[in-house]
């Protein structure tokens, strides 16, 4: 019997055969793509593609190059825990982090909260509840009601030459990890031993300049041995990593005698900043608080072109924000390295320059502290938060070495209308916290 053959030339169980097997390949193929396609796209459902092992960052759009070139990165959210007294606070490498006297701030294209401050090294402070020569000065009642003594200007532990400018980056304020690594130098970005001329350095406080995409980072120095008050302004580049001075004493403050200290900032929604500080009128050398416009570059101010005046005097370590539109000021009892309790007070304002509304709400009974600012960050949904950080001088463990001293970080906390409430002393806060608006 002759073989039959259908017209493509196969017998018709060869050709089905083929059929099947080219719509198996097809059907095949489809699978594969679309379950590449799915898993890598921003809505999988495919756990942990695309993710940290945990699972615990969501996916987020690609990345934007920004007006610095480097790339906006996604904006991440971590569960953390704030440890304060008795809990020392510690880098990532276990630590003591030896950071006093300074700031935090959020750079936005790196995604990391900065933290700068001064290191005083391993002198013994006193630790009797006063500090030093209290001999001399203009000794007198601050302006909300408190004795102040006079001097803090002395050859003990906090007055030294040696002092350290440092840093420290975070992605969640919890973790942090100095600049330049490991070791007893990782976190330094500065030492007074190579300053230009011989100074005590008390404090350093950095904001990042949007505009001319740099860092600016003041430093409040004090020059032996008429102990006259300076203020630095130093660059860096975003990572923060060389830091040049650009200004070693700014001289465009309204206060004629150009004698600041305990300076905070501060940036509008519109970018114009602010800087906060506490100086000496000629004619009323008081320890007075008040405000200034920055210059564009944010290495000097506009003086008496845009100054609030004396707002409050006999305090110190004012610091600045907004909230819902208000304008507010922090501000504490003079101390400087004694161990007392100064009152954190809060006070609004219309208006960036003022007039404040006087003498403002204390906040901070609960909490033993000094030399207070107050930083942003951003919550787990996103939203602008401020915390209050207060140095809590001789609070080391023995021998005292000010190196350990504590400092306290807590969430500033509102009331529904607006206003500020007590804040309670926890020595550990669970916070959720973001690199950035949700």
């Amino acid at each position: 019997m002759r073989a039959q053959y259908s017209p493509l030339g196969h017998p018709p169980s060869q050709r089905w055969r083929q059929l099947a097997g080219v719509l198996l390949a097809v059907v095949v193929a489809a699978v594969v793509t679309f379950t590449l396609l799915w898993a890598y796209s921003p809505f999988s459902i495919i756990p942990c593609i695309g993710h940290d092992e945990d699972c615990s960052l969501e996916s987020s759009p690609t990345p934007t190059p920004s007006s610095s070139g480097l790339a906006s990165p996604p904006f991440t959210y971590s569960s953390v825990t704030i440890q304060n007294l008795p809990y020392q606070r510690r880098d990532v490498y276990g630590t003591v982090m030896d950071i006093h006297g300074g700031n935090v701030w959020l750079q936005p294209d790196l995604g990391l909260y900065f933290m700068f401050g001064v290191s005083f090294g391993f002198c013994v402070e006193p630790q009797n509840g006063t500090y030093g020569d209290l001999q001399g000065g203009n000794g007198g009642v601050d302006g909300i009601g408190t004795q102040v003594f006079a001097g803090c200007f002395n050859t003990t532990c906090g007055s030294h030459l040696n002092h350290n400018i440092s840093c420290y980056t975070s992605p969640d304020l919890a973790n942090w990890t100095p600049i330049h690594g490991p070791g007893p130098t990782g976190a330094i970005i500065y030492q007074m031993t190579d300053w230009p001329t011989p100074g005590i350095a008390f404090e350093a406080k950095g904001l990042w300049n949007e505009q001319y995409q740099y860092w600016v980072l003041w430093v409040n120095w004090d020059a032996p041995p008429d102990n006259n008050g300076h203020t630095s302004a130093l660059t860096a580049p975003a990572n923060g990593s060389v830091w040049t001075i650009q200004t070693l004493i700014i001289d465009t403050f309204a206060y004629t005698e150009n004698f600041v200290d305990d300076q905070n900032f501060f940036i509008d929604d519109d970018g114009t900043g602010y800087v906060i500080y506490a100086g000496n009128a000629a004619d009323d050398p008081g320890h007075d608080t008040a405000i200034e416009q920055l210059t564009p570059d944010f290495l000097a101010t506009l003086g008496e072109a845009a100054w609030s005046g004396t707002i409050v005097s006999y305090v110190e370590a004012a610091a600045m924000f907004k909230r819902n539109g208000l304008y507010w000021i922090s501000y504490g009892v003079c101390s400087c390295y004694g161990y007392n309790d100064t009152l954190l007070y809060l006070a609004s304002s219309s208006s960036a320059l003022g007039p404040y509304s006087l003498p403002g709400t204390p906040v901070s009974a609960s909490i033993t502290g000094q030399q207070s600012t107050t930083f942003a960050y951003y919550d787990g949904n996103g939203t602008l938060q401020h915390m209050l950080w207060m140095d809590q001088w001789q609070t080391a463990p023995p021998p005292g070495y000010k190196a350990y001293d504590y400092n306290h970080w807590t969430p500033l906390l509102w009331t529904v209308d607006g206003s500020p409430v007590a804040l309670p002393n926890l020595p550990l806060i669970n916070l959720t916290v973001a690199t950035g608006p949700g």
